[in-house]
């Protein structure tokens, strides 16, 4: 990231999106993830969308482990996310996985642009992810639960909406209303 991403005045912006696939026990994706969370609470004017876990993390277990490798300056002005989204590429005809973190993001900025911007960018009225074919984790409501007590975000097929955004938390993990996307 360039150093002045920080300064509101050169660089406007409402959603960092940290679109990339990561693994979180290397040092230097944590880094790069903990660097937009930093990024965004120090320009106090935008949440980053992070991507927490890696493509092969498939389970509650690894998906809450690594959650607990971040650490961020202000928690409150980050949105992780865990596992990926399975969709169609039609430039290469093949199905491909990219990162939660992307449907966080839109979610976000579609609610913005057809509801309120304190309305959660989650379940069956905002959180349809229409792109997702599938996803690489299959998760129990008990998982899904767990990682949301961890303050991850992630999504669960719901029939007749399809794969719908389950979780709209940020990293902070002291109870208040800045714990939630819609607030921050």
């Amino acid at each position: 990231f360039p150093s002045h991403d920080t300064d509101r005045t050169k660089v406007g912006l409402n959603i960092l999106i940290v679109p990339d696939e990561i693994d979180s026990t290397n040092s230097a994706d944590v880094a790069y993830v903990q660097k937009a969370g930093n990024i965004a609470a120090a320009r106090q004017d935008c949440i980053a969308s992070v991507q927490c876990t890696a493509k092969s993390d498939k389970t509650r277990d690894l998906a809450n482990a690594a959650l607990a490798r971040f650490n961020y300056n202000n928690p409150s002005y980050v949105a992780p996310y865990v596992g990926y989204d399975k969709i169609y590429d039609q430039y290469t005809d093949s199905e491909v996985f990219i990162p939660k973190s992307i449907a966080g993001a839109v979610l976000m900025a579609r609610t913005d642009r057809v509801a309120n911007v304190w309305d959660a960018p989650a379940g069956v009225n905002r959180g349809i992810i229409g792109y997702s074919i599938g996803t690489n984790m299959k998760l129990s409501e008990a998982d899904i639960g767990s990682i949301y007590d961890n303050n991850g975000n992630t999504s669960k097929f719901v029939t007749g909406y399809g794969n719908v955004m389950w979780g709209q938390k940020t990293a902070q993990k002291k109870a208040s209303a800045l714990d939630r996307i819609n607030v921050r």
